[in-house]
């Protein structure tokens, strides 16, 4: 009996850990995409008056970043799946809406 008691903890531990892992992720991605975002909003404010190398610039950091979000939205994708079979039904449609709104973004 303590065997398994040991084992059920295990498996609904691991389960919290996979949760921690996910919020995590999806927090750093916030947190990664916010710049991204006010850059995106400064390039689509500025004037034809401002200097063609600043515009550059912030094209150039936008371009670059565009590499590595394929590479996180896929890792935060399956770390939220990965939580789909031990999660109920509200669960389950928060990570969507949460992954949806990463990819929207």
């Amino acid at each position: 009996m303590y065997v398994l008691s040991k084992e059920v903890i295990n498996q609904w531990q691991g389960v919290v850990d996979d949760h921690r892992v996910y919020e995590d992720k999806f927090q750093e991605t916030i947190a990664w995409l916010e710049p991204l975002e006010e850059n995106l909003s400064a390039l689509r404010e500025e004037d034809s008056t401002n200097n063609m190398e600043v515009k550059s610039n912030r094209l150039q950091v936008l371009l670059s970043e565009r590499e590595q979000a394929t590479h996180k939205l896929t890792s935060l994708t399956a770390l939220g799946e990965r939580l789909f079979p031990d999660t109920a039904a509200q669960g389950r449609e928060k990570i969507r809406q949460e992954l949806r709104e990463v990819r929207d973004r």
